[in-house]
């Protein structure tokens, strides 16, 4: 909702997922100072969730519904 955190999907020409990332978002909710806190803070937990998105949605399966309805909308 305030986009603190970001986690993305590439897709490859046949829908199938083909890279994730976890960023900070723009931080405009919160302000430059608190949002550098809190990517200080995010930072070490960042390969950690892409190491899990990269379990629980593995490069080469099809991408699922709810992130196919995303990219319509």
């Amino acid at each position: 909702m305030s986009n603190l955190i970001v986690h993305s999907v590439v897709r490859d020409h046949s829908n199938n997922y083909l890279e994730h990332s976890v960023v900070s978002g723009d931080g405009k909710f919160l302000g430059a100072i608190l949002m550098s806190l809190t990517s200080t803070v995010f930072t070490p937990f960042r390969y950690l969730e892409t190491r899990y998105w990269y379990w629980q949605q593995p490069v080469g399966i099809p991408i699922s519904e709810k992130h196919l309805k995303a990219l319509q909308d």
